[in-house]
């Protein structure tokens, strides 16, 4: 607010500044209005890097937990999971020559169940094994020994847990103290599960508490969802920036900035250039090969990872496909789809490029992050040279767009 002056040279020098204000105002509401729309100044970049990881006779390609674990002295391993065996097999990373293959038992004194959903390993001596069965998490050493085991059942508000897990893309993360964890919509709270399901829950290792977050599932489903449905309209994917967490839903455009608590959210606009429409199927084939189709067809967001030598963030998505009904739609969709791109956002999360990858090349659903770049898979069985004995990585480098 400005006091009015008696002189004409105070009235007309008034005029300018409250012209040169509002010109101002207009500027600054213009670049706050178009700070969030992409620029595409960089891409993924395919080098000359491969490496390659020579798989058990008792597991596929098809893992469905892949991770790294470094020790204290910053040497890294790759973790993974077997798909059909109770086994852990961990790579020296430097070599690409399995260390170790970690046993565990399914059944009897050492026992984590029938099924587990991933791993977590934080050293050799301790590695977290969810079960797919009852809501617990085991706890073995690398000799297979089980050496505790978690059970979550309700929190001290009565909230009702299910089965957790420990996937690529949607991993249990160990913070001082504390298990985090993924819940999926919950339908142990029946007609409330649509709106009222938290996305996880932490669990205090020292008390052996645990709490549900106050964060839910952005509701995007009807309010009478139930069966049948394809399985990923509740898909969810987060990482861990080392202060905030980021979540990424199937059907959302938008990322989920949270804090650790997860009490404070902020909704990020991430969309993307390939998907003109996302709506959530609302007619599932009863068809099972049909049903697969539609789920390697449909256009959704998938992982978001996060590049902590770099600070980026890269989210994976899936653009419509018209598919023929001679593929096989089980493998298909157990190699990551067709196609897929990935967009890049700075450490501010502004859209800073998009990848599209060719079809049929490289996996969406194995990667990992380290100091040279992003590695993606391209054991893809479509691929014409590709070995069913071996998981091959793809470095990708981020450098300027063409």
């Amino acid at each position: 607010m400005y006091l009015r002056c008696e002189s004409t040279l105070g009235i007309l020098y008034l005029d300018v500044m409250n012209k040169c204000l509002l010109l101002l105002v207009v500027c600054i509401c213009f670049v706050s209005c178009n700070s969030n729309k992409p620029h595409y100044i960089t891409d993924l970049q395919e080098t000359n890097t491969r490496v390659t990881y020579v798989l058990s006779e008792n597991t596929t390609s098809y893992i469905k937990s892949l991770s790294i674990f470094e020790e204290q002295d910053g040497k890294g391993h790759l973790v993974m999971a077997s798909n059909n065996a109770p086994e852990i097999y961990v790579y020296d990373m430097s070599s690409q020559k399995l260390e170790k293959t970690i046993v565990y038992q399914r059944e009897g004194a050492d026992g984590v169940g029938p099924k587990v959903g991933g791993v977590l390993m934080v050293n050799w001596d301790c590695i977290y094994l969810p079960s797919l069965f009852v809501p617990e998490i085991s706890q073995i050493d690398s000799a297979g020994h089980r050496k505790n085991v978690i059970p979550f059942i309700s929190d001290d508000e009565g909230y009702p847990f299910i089965m957790t897990r420990s996937v690529t893309g949607a991993p249990m993360y160990l913070i001082e103290d504390e298990l985090y964890c993924i819940q999926t919509v919950n339908p142990r709270l029946g007609k409330d599960m649509v709106t009222d399901s938290s996305v996880g829950m932490k669990i205090n290792l020292k008390t052996g508490g645990a709490e549900a977050f106050d964060f839910c599932y952005p509701s995007k489903l009807s309010p009478g969802y139930n069966s049948p449905s394809l399985g990923i309209e509740t898909k969810v994917s987060r990482c861990y920036n080392g202060r905030d967490f980021i979540y990424s839903f199937a059907f959302d455009e938008d990322l989920y900035l949270v804090s650790k608590d997860h009490k404070q959210v902020r909704r990020i606009p991430a969309r993307s250039r390939y998907i003109d429409e996302l709506n959530i199927p609302d007619k599932i084939p009863s068809d099972f090969k049909l049903a697969t189709k539609q789920m390697c067809e449909q256009p959704f967001y998938g992982d978001i990872i996060y590049d902590k030598y770099r600070e980026v963030y890269y989210r994976i998505v899936y653009p419509r496909e018209n598919l023929s009904l001679d593929e096989s739609f089980s493998d298909l969709w157990q190699s990551g789809r067709s196609r897929f791109s990935i967009i890049i956002l700075d450490k501010d999360f502004h859209i800073i490029g998009e990848t599209l990858f060719p079809e049929n090349h490289y996996r969406s659903d194995l990667y990992y992050v380290t100091s040279e770049g992003l590695f993606i898979s391209d054991s893809h069985y479509k691929k014409p040279d590709n070995d069913e004995d071996v998981l091959s990585f793809r470095l990708f480098m981020i450098g300027a767009s063409n």
